[in-house]
Order: structure tokens, then sequence, then C-alpha cells
């Protein structure tokens, strides 16, 4: 990206947290995150296909983000999901 950009990574990393007001790591890990909502949410994926990496190490990033589990997060959509389909 910052070879696109015309400028040095690190310029690129320090314009960006002026913009967004984090990080090039926080940014990244949420829309990570973020994605792994949706995969959870809409797509009914397993942890196992969701998580990038390992599973203890996202599972651990998640509860961070989110503050639940992955799994205790899709048992509730699937809940959901479920009750309205009756």
């Amino acid at each position: 990206m910052a070879e696109y950009a015309g400028m040095s990574e690190r310029t690129l990393r320090r314009h960006l947290e002026a913009e967004l007001g984090q990080s090039w790591r926080e940014y990244t890990c949420g829309q990570r995150m973020n994605r792994a909502l949706e995969l959870l949410r809409k797509e009914g994926r397993s942890i196992k296909e969701t998580a990038f990496g390992s599973i203890s190490a996202f599972s651990s990033a998640f509860s961070g983000y989110v503050g639940k589990t992955p799994s205790v997060y899709a048992k509730a959509f699937s809940r959901r999901q479920r009750s309205s389909a009756e």
C-alpha cells in the first residue's frame, strides 16, 4: 500500500493513525474481527473456519474485542435464527 501511495510504510502508518485515530495494527485487527463477526453471524461458519491462525489466539482476541467468546456469540445468533424461523 505504501509503495502504491508513493510514501514510506512509516509515513503511511502515521497518516492512517492521524486520520483513523488508531494504529494500523488496531485498524487491521478491528477489520478482521468485524469480518469474523459477520462470518459467525451471517454465514454460520464454525470457529475453526473463522479463526485466522491459532484458534486459541483468535478466541482470546475475539473475547477482548466483543466481550464474549466466539462460541457464545455464535450460539446466540443460531438461537435467534431458529426462533425467528419457527
